[in-house]
């Protein structure tokens, strides 16, 4: 219906890749970041996913061997 309900835009989020993360907010001002972990050489193929929104962060993780084929992320929100 061409109406806008938000945007996504990059930003900046600490002990994440730069360039590797966005945010993502509704019109009524609710806003979702997300982005991928700083790697080290023990998580250089199975990358971390951190989610913050409101005041809650979450940490989401690539499934070994997995994530070769396709996007498998595990990880807890809320129980």
């Amino acid at each position: 219906m061409k109406e806008r309900v938000g945007y996504i835009k990059k930003v900046d989020m600490d002990k994440c890749e730069e360039g590797h993360v966005f945010s993502y907010s509704t019109n009524d001002a609710n806003t979702v970041q997300m982005g991928i972990q700083k790697r080290e050489i023990k998580s250089l193929f199975v990358p971390t996913y951190v989610n913050s929104m409101e005041d809650r962060k979450y940490t989401l993780k690539d499934k070994s061997i997995h994530n070769l084929l396709y996007l498998c992320v595990e990880g807890d929100i809320d129980g």
